[in-house]
């Protein structure tokens, strides 16, 4: 009977990770429309970032990029102060929060709630930067999310 060493287990949890994160990420848009190389490069650069209930969710990049987040499990409600209005999204949903600078300066009113404890998937800018320059798909989807929504 053959043994596996504790050393040989990790190389296939990673994948089968990599591989539970793609098909996630497949089934919901606008990574449904994305080729399977490009979806491979985001989930080798997701981050888990856990949001408990009522906490503002900001970027974790230091630097202060946009960044994207997928909602992996929980609810996030975008609330805009200035239209006195929220949205839920849910798990699969995806937003985008600008550059904390371009936040700051224009007063945006737009706050990310998480709406109980939630996991929420997270790309840096650096990262969502390489990708909307190969992904058309992903390039529209940010196109379409700053013309619907400008501040976040």
């Amino acid at each position: 009977m053959r043994q596996t060493t504790p050393s040989a287990r990790p190389s296939v949890r990673p994948t089968r990770l990599l591989a539970a994160t793609i098909e996630f990420l497949r089934r919901n848009h606008p990574f449904s429309d994305m080729e399977s190389g490009h979806l491979e490069f985001l989930a080798k650069r997701l981050h888990t970032r856990y949001c408990p209930a009522g906490s503002r969710i900001e970027c974790g990049d230091e630097i202060g990029g946009a960044c994207l987040l997928i909602v992996k499990q929980g609810i996030v409600e975008i609330i805009r102060a200035t239209r006195r209005s929220s949205r839920l999204l849910r798990p699969g949903d995806s937003f985008v929060i600008p550059p904390s600078g371009l936040r700051n300066s224009e007063g945006d009113g737009v706050e990310h709630v998480a709406g109980e404890d939630t996991f929420c998937l997270e790309v840096d800018h650096d990262a969502l930067a390489e990708l909307a320059r190969k992904s058309d798909a992903l390039r529209d989807f940010l196109t379409a999310a700053q013309v619907r929504h400008p501040e976040g």
